[in-house]
């Protein structure tokens, strides 16, 4: 981190100008909830974020997800946060798109398939940030996935109401 003091002309009272060239975060994006697709890919980000910070309130979850969806992901963050593990590699969500719409119940509702890359060595240890698999395995293969997600149309957009992961062989 670079920091600059600037001392212009002034007063023998003014304190010295910083300006700092250090870089801030970018912002997180923004995903549009007017568009199926594009809530889905904000539920991915907020999953992923959710998991690298084992935080089950990130806000974006709530954004994007409800019911049963949103009832998974909590249940997720909460098992790796026990486990000791975090999302060190996120996941690569690709092809995305409708693949149906309709209704159900009077409400609309899309059907979004994407293709999900689970890199190796995806999930580290929470502490030491060094790869470790989840309980019960012993390796962190790379994973591929189509995931089917289920986007129910309320009164302020899109949102992620469930979904389901059939392995598949590549993306």
């Amino acid at each position: 981190m670079f920091a600059l003091l600037v001392a212009a002309c002034s007063s023998p009272k003014d304190a010295p100008l910083a300006i700092s060239t250090a870089r801030s975060a970018p912002p997180d994006p923004t995903f549009s909830r007017q568009d199926p697709v594009e809530a889905t890919l904000g539920f991915s980000f907020a999953l992923t974020k959710a998991e690298q910070r084992l935080d089950e309130h990130y806000p974006g979850l709530a954004s994007y997800g409800q019911g049963p969806a949103l009832a998974d992901i909590v249940a997720h963050v909460r098992t790796f946060k026990s486990q000791g593990l975090r999302l060190g590699r996120p996941r690569v969500v690709t092809n995305a798109g409708v693949a149906e719409i309709g209704t159900v119940e009077g409400k609309p509702i899309a059907r979004v398939t994407s293709c999900v890359t689970e890199p190796a060595d995806s999930f580290v240890d929470a502490k030491t940030g060094k790869p470790r698999p989840v309980a019960g395995e012993s390796a962190q293969p790379a994973n591929y996935h189509m995931w089917t997600a289920y986007v129910v149309h309320m009164t302020d957009g899109w949102h992620v109401d469930h979904g389901s992961f059939t392995p598949v062989s590549a993306c």
